[in-house]
């Protein structure tokens, strides 16, 4: 039974009050108690004291009546300050968890006054038992750990097959190294004080690496991935982790990459021919156009048996308002009879992509460059069969705005040919 269901069953009768302290599931998920909770805004939320304290006084209450041996999950999403209490409530629960022989640990830390919660070995080394070598999945997002810590985590724990580290400031050097290592994902995101990479792990599927520091990718070391076929990197510019691509042959057998980056023209040879990549999604921020066909017909080139295409236009929240986006490109629209829809002034591979089945754009508003990318992939696709335009935003738009995008994308019909199917979301 996981934590929802026991709350709900401690309020319908009292024999049930205690049915939390033999879960094995331990989700403590503050929307249980918080039925308003928005994690999008959970530093508001965890900056009170009263909502702060319940959510410890909650999670103590299960921590210290738990009667199982094992737990197979412990997560939590907590408020932290810097404070010594705070930590101490925090590092009882790790220490619990580990005692409980527990599989899988995600902690989440909400910063409240850009204080971050540190991860000490103290923490993660039971002297009663041996608790930590069954561990499975670790995820910690806004905590401090450091590569010492992780390294003796990848030592100890053989079965551990996922680790996700995101936003952790004291991550400066880190060795995913080891023969016997059964770790498939891996996920180091936005820490920005790493310095030094290394994987040799035989074992792993995804991996996920995002930096925005040209220095870091030049520290970055791929010695024996043989089984990787999911990656997705982020970076400042393409050409920061393009020569990981060309020192790294493993990284040529991957079957799925996504890339989020800002725009720029390669050099001849800066990418390898990627045989095996079906799947390629590149998210770009959505007022970098001036190069975008360019750069895509580069990576477009290097993947000669590319079956999906998706092209996903971000950071739209950091305009002031949609509108004002909206007005600010009513004069680049296309309409009917434009004429200059095609003139490329740069030189476009014309050859065929036979093996291009679907082509996604994401975050579609009707713009001229919109268009131009939808018909230069028609341009170079002999055997296309879907293309999916979406409208959504990931944010709210006035109703106006919505129908006038929509409106925009209803016109594609006109160009696509009927053989091609146009879905619109």
């Amino acid at each position: 039974m996981g934590m929802k269901e026991a709350a709900k069953t401690s309020i319908i009768s009292k024999r049930w009050r205690y049915v939390s302290t033999k879960a094995t599931h331990l989700d403590f998920n503050p929307s249980i108690i918080f039925p308003y909770f928005n994690l999008k805004h959970s530093d508001r939320c965890f900056s009170s004291r009263a909502i702060k304290k319940k959510y410890i006084n909650w999670v103590n209450q299960v921590v210290n009546l738990h009667s199982s041996p094992c737990i197979d999950k412990f997560t939590a999403c907590f408020g932290f300050e810097r404070r010594k209490m705070d930590a101490r409530h925090i590092d009882k629960w790790v220490r619990f968890a580990i005692s409980k022989q527990v599989k899988n640990i995600e902690l989440s830390c909400v910063r409240l006054r850009n204080s971050f919660y540190t991860l000490r070995f103290d923490d993660i080394i039971d002297s009663s038992s041996s608790g930590i070598r069954f561990l499975q999945s670790l995820c910690l997002k806004s905590i401090n750990v450091s590569g010492d810590i992780l390294e003796y985590v990848l030592e100890q724990c053989r079965f551990l097959e996922r680790l996700h580290i995101e936003v952790s400031p004291t991550l400066v050097k880190l060795k995913v190294v080891g023969l016997c290592l059964k770790l498939k994902h891996l996920t180091i995101s936005d820490c920005f004080s790493l310095k030094q990479l290394e994987i040799e792990a035989v074992n792993l599927v995804y991996l996920q690496f995002d930096t925005f520091e040209k220095d870091h990718w030049s520290n970055v070391v791929f010695k024996n991935t043989p089984n990787l076929v999911d990656a997705s990197f982020a970076a400042s510019r393409v050409s920061y982790f393009t020569p990981i691509f060309l020192q790294n042959s493993h990284l040529a057998q991957i079957s799925r990459l996504s890339l989020r980056m800002q725009l720029d023209v390669l050099s001849a040879g800066s990418l390898p021919t990627f045989c095996n990549l079906k799947q390629l999604t590149i998210m770009v921020d959505y007022w970098f156009e001036d190069e975008l066909i360019a750069c895509i017909n580069q990576f477009l080139k290097a993947c000669p048996n590319l079956c999906q295409f998706k092209v996903e236009f971000i950071d739209l929240v950091e305009v002031s308002s949609f509108e004002e986006a909206y007005q600010l490109n009513k004069s680049d629209s296309f309409s009917d009879d434009d004429e200059e829809i095609g003139d490329y002034n740069m030189e476009l591979d014309r050859k065929v992509h036979p093996n291009l089945r679907e082509f996604q754009v994401s975050g579609f508003c009707g713009r001229f460059i919109d268009v131009e990318l939808i018909l230069f992939i028609l341009r170079i696709s002999c055997n296309l069969e879907t293309i999916i335009c979406e409208c959504h935003h990931g944010h709210s738009v006035a109703e106006e705005v919505t129908q006038v995008i929509r409106s925009r994308a209803d016109k594609l019909v006109k160009l696509i040919p009927p053989k091609i199917s146009l879905v619109i979301i």
